[in-house]
């Protein structure tokens, strides 16, 4: 996810620096809130980013 801002030196490495833990990306929404056509739009690219993008290419391998 962040390969790019790493790689840019944009975005640095935070301990652990050996063995890092596999997290997943954890996508929270408001299912009982009104959205707009955009929202909708938003919120459904990013559901189907997460669903198609394998585990391993999700996490953050250092």
């Amino acid at each position: 996810v962040a390969q790019r801002d790493v790689a840019d030196g944009t975005l640095w490495r935070l301990p652990p620096y050996d063995a890092p833990p596999a997290i997943d990306i954890f996508l929270l929404t408001k299912p009982d809130k009104a959205m707009n056509r955009a929202e909708k739009a938003l919120l459904s690219g990013l559901q189907a980013l997460i669903a198609e993008t394998p585990f391993e290419e999700r996490i953050y391998n250092g």
